[in-house]
């Protein structure tokens, strides 16, 4: 068996969020905002961080917290909250 690292395994849930919101009437621009200027963080429980290195992402992805963590829910196959930031000293 194969273990991801967790860059990894973010990477790979960012890439399925992309393409589940590229399916959705509205989601091209959700799709856009996650285009690898952000990355997941787990506590290891159900909370995750959707940290953007751009302030224009976090600013512009904060209306839709409802629907990322709707996406990231049925990603994973279970309830979880999902807590949007941006990375301290990040580019505007």
């Amino acid at each position: 068996m194969t273990l991801l690292a967790e860059s990894d395994y973010s990477d790979l849930l960012i890439e399925k969020m992309r393409r589940y919101f590229q399916l959705q009437p509205h989601g091209q621009q959700l799709a856009a905002l996650l285009n690898g200027s952000c990355y997941l963080q787990s506590d290891g429980e159900d909370r995750w961080l959707l940290v953007f290195l751009h302030s224009f992402h976090y600013e512009h992805s904060s209306r839709w917290q409802s629907d990322l963590t709707s996406a990231l829910s049925h990603i994973l196959g279970r309830s979880v909250d999902l807590v949007l930031a941006v990375r301290e000293g990040a580019a505007t």
